[in-house]
C-alpha cells in the first residue's frame, strides 16, 4: 500500500538499521531499531505517523543521520 509521506523502507535485522525515503526527497537511516518494531511499522495503517511517533520522537533510542543518495 502507498504512504504519503514515505517512498521506500529497507531494514537489514542484522544491523538493526531502518532506511527511510520520504516523497520530499529526504532520506534518513535509523538506528537500534529491532524486528518487532519493524513488523509493527509493516502493519501500521499511516507508516509514517507510525515512524514519528514511535521512532522520530526517539532519537536518543533511535540514533538517525541523513542518508546522502548516490546519483549513479
Amino acid at each position: 500500500e502507498r504512504s504519503a509521506n514515505v517512498s521506500e523502507l529497507d531494514f537489514d535485522p542484522a544491523t538493526k538499521i531502518l532506511s527511510v525515503w520520504y516523497r520530499n526527497g529526504a532520506a534518513y537511516a535509523y538506528s537500534n531499531v529491532g524486528q518487532d518494531i519493524y513488523e509493527r511499522l509493516m502493519a501500521a495503517e499511516s507508516k509514517g505517523k507510525f515512524l514519528s511517533a514511535e521512532i522520530i520522537k526517539s532519537p536518543f533510542v533511535f540514533p538517525f543521520k541523513k542518508i546522502e543518495r548516490v546519483e549513479s
